[in-house]
Parts: C-alpha cells; structure tokens; sequence
C-alpha cells in the first residue's frame, strides 16, 4: 500500500482529535509497580449472582433469584465462584474478586463515563484513569490504546486507537496501520516531525505537540516490529472480534508499543428481559475468549518477563443488575458491580484467588475493614468506585489525592 500526503494529514488529523488533551511524561517507575495496565469494560452489567458472588437460596432474601442449583456453583481452591466463571476456573488463582462496589449511578452513559476514569463525580473532560498512569510510563511511544466499541462516550483525553467504524470499508485507525509497509511508516513519522517543528516554532499547544510526538514515535517503533495478524479463536463472529482484540493487546504489549490498554466488550449483558438466558450468551462467548488471552498473558514475554508478570488488569461493567426479577423475568440496573483484578501488586492469597466485598440477603453492599476487605469490625467501611480508582493509582506509585481521587486506599487489595 503507498500513502499520500492527504493519507498522513488525515492520520495525523486522527491522532490529534482523538490523543487530545492530556500531558504524557516518561518517568521511572518503581521496580515493584505493573510497568503495563489493562482496563476491560464490559458494557451493560455482568449479573454478580451468576458469577462472583454466587449465592444459595439459604443465602438470600426469598425474593432475590438464584437461577441455579447449590451443586452448580464452583469451588475451586476454597474460593466459590458462580457457573458463568466456570471458563476461567482454572486461573482463579491469578485473580482476586471485590464485590459489591457502589458506582453510585444506575446510567449505562453516566457509568461509562466513570469506568474510563474509575471515579464518581467526574466529567467527559476529565483525563481517564490510564491517561493519568500513561502520564508516568516507562520508554513506550504511546501512553494508551483503545480497542473494541469504543464510542464518544468512552474517549478521555488520551484516546488513541480503534472505534465503532463508519468508514466505507469498514476500517479503524489501528486496522489501516496494520496495512503500513515500513516506507508508508517511515513517511507518516517523517510528515509528523515536520508538523512538530512549526507548531514549536508557533508555540502551540503543549498537549498538541504531545500527541503529535507520540504518534510520530510510535510510527518510528513500529517500523521494526512485525505487523499484528490475527490468528483465529473462534468461529463466532463476536467473539473472534474479541479475540482479535486481546490478540492486539498482546501484540502492543509484548513490542512496548503502549503503557496502557483500554478495551470495550459491548455485548449484551444489558438484561432488562429474560436476564439468564442474555447473561449465559454474552458471558459464555467473553469467558472463554478471556480465558484464552490469560493464558496468552501467561506465556508472552518481551525483555521485562512474562506479560502476566508486568500487567495490571482491571474488569468490570460501569453497573450492576437489580438481583430481583421485573416482570420480563429480566434484571434492571443496580448501582453496585463486582470487579476483577489481575497482576503484580494484585493480593490473591499468593496464587490461591481471593474474593473481597461483603453483601446482604438482597444482595446489597455491607461495609468492610480496609484491611481485610471483610468483616467491618471497628472500621465501618462501604467500597466505591473511587476507593477502586485511588487504589489502582497507589499500585502505580501515584498520589491519588494529587489527580482528585478523595478514595480510600484498598489495603487488602494490595500487596505493595
């Protein structure tokens, strides 16, 4: 493929609409901080009944639904697990479970808005959570990467990468890159620099002259690292998009080419009708799909170990569902979720899987200690969105009050 001036001026046009805004610094990172960090958002609100927090019909109030038989939830290495887990079982040690979260919002649009930047009482303008982190990389060209079904409502002021596409061909940003040869690469970067030299010369905008560098040095980089080709996973449409997604997650990560990765699964958990049977569809074409990419994780290196070893990740949906049935037999939004984390730093009963949060017979939130993440005793205290989003900041080696993150530090989160 050959590119024309107007193909680099529309790149470069790409880059500072949507990498706009946000400060990127390289710094040192302390040796025991992730040096990558992964957000997975999945759209529209995982039912916690039928994955982490599992419960029997001893459990709970008689109104709430268990649409399971005690026998069909999972004990693996003490830690219960609902049968919609059942395909990543086997790396429930790797991860630590925080349920009943209050996000504080039952909006799919004011949730989304927060899941980007992990924090109530936030706006579209506001820098993501990963922007903040990126700001602190180590050596990577790009602060961070979106993929998936990324629309308006998820940019932060440092997006970069795919989206819903509406092009005629269907292609994204990250998907014509793919389809650069080395001399198309080498041009884009070349055409970038000359930019940067008259807007330095104007004294543009610092933020601008920021994107702009970070696009330039990512076409630089990738002039040595073999193209992303996706390989094949599964047979379902969706969820070999899925796959093609975390394969490019990979793919950036084990080449340096990004400090973080935000990634949109929009399928669909939103069950305001017939929850058990959309909630086995969804759950059962992502689960599988993120199984496999754990595994992945596991096995991928580049100079720093394992990408497992260097990667924080943290998954959820910007909402809950209600835990009683409406009328459609479905589940309407509740504003507290359940969430997952993987990666260095990340308390998992060295290896064995955790599972913090404590909730109620309808399946509302409790307080907990902050040191244990169970029982309250003297310190009464009911995790937010926000405790997530200053403890994910403290793993980074980040001063959360310094960014407004007014969040209490998840001690029982944390090994570090």
């Amino acid at each position: 493929m050959t590119w024309t001036r107007r193909d680099i001026l529309k790149l470069a046009s790409a880059s500072l609409m949507f990498s706009s805004g946000c400060e990127q610094r390289v710094s040192r990172r302390p040796a025991t901080r992730p040096r990558y960090f992964v957000t997975i958002f999945l759209r529209g609100g995982i039912d916690a009944i039928l994955t982490t927090n599992p419960k029997t019909r001893a459990d709970v109030a008689a109104e709430v639904d268990v649409p399971y038989r005690a026998a069909d939830i999972l004990e693996v290495g003490g830690t219960p697990l609902g049968p919609h887990l059942a395909p990543i079982a086997g790396k429930i040690g790797q991860i630590a479970i925080v349920n009943g979260v209050q996000v504080q919002t039952a909006n799919h649009e004011t949730g989304t808005v927060q899941m980007v930047r992990v924090k109530t009482r936030c706006t579209p303008q506001s820098p993501g959570l990963l922007d903040i982190i990126a700001s602190h990389r180590d050596g990577q060209p790009l602060g961070t990467m979106s993929l998936g079904h990324v629309s308006a409502i998820d940019h932060s002021p440092g997006w970069f990468g795919s989206s819903a596409s509406t092009s005629p061909d269907r292609k994204t940003l990250l998907d014509r890159l793919d389809d650069a040869s080395p001399a198309d690469l080498e041009l884009m970067a070349h055409g970038l620099r000359s930019q940067l030299e008259g807007l330095t010369a104007r004294h543009a905008n610092d933020a601008t002259i920021d994107n702009l560098s970070q696009t330039a040095l990512l076409f630089e980089r990738l002039r040595d690292v073999p193209p992303f080709r996706p390989a094949v996973w599964s047979s379902h449409r969706k969820a070999q998009a899925l796959a093609a997604d975390f394969q490019r997650m990979l793919w950036a990560l084990q080449h340096d080419l990004v400090g973080c990765v935000y990634l949109k699964v929009f399928y669909d958990w939103d069950s305001h009708f017939n929850n058990h049977n959309r909630q086995v569809e969804s759950s059962g074409m992502f689960m599988p799909m993120f199984d496999r990419f754990l595994s992945e994780m596991n096995i991928v290196s580049n100079r720093f170990g394992t990408l497992a070893s260097n990667t924080a990740i943290f998954c959820g949906s910007e909402l809950g569902r209600f835990p009683i049935l409406n009328a459609d037999r479905g589940k309407d939004h509740f504003p507290e979720a359940p969430y997952l984390f993987l990666g260095p730093g990340i308390n998992t009963y060295d290896g064995k899987g955790a599972v913090f949060g404590t909730t109620g017979k309808q399946m509302q939130t409790l307080p907990v200690s902050l040191e244990t993440g169970h029982d309250a005793g003297p310190e009464r205290h009911i995790i937010t969105l926000d405790d997530i989003g200053a403890t994910l900041l403290s793993l980074a080696g980040i001063e959360p009050e310094r960014h407004g993150y007014d969040g209490r530090r998840l001690n029982f989160l944390l090994t570090v």
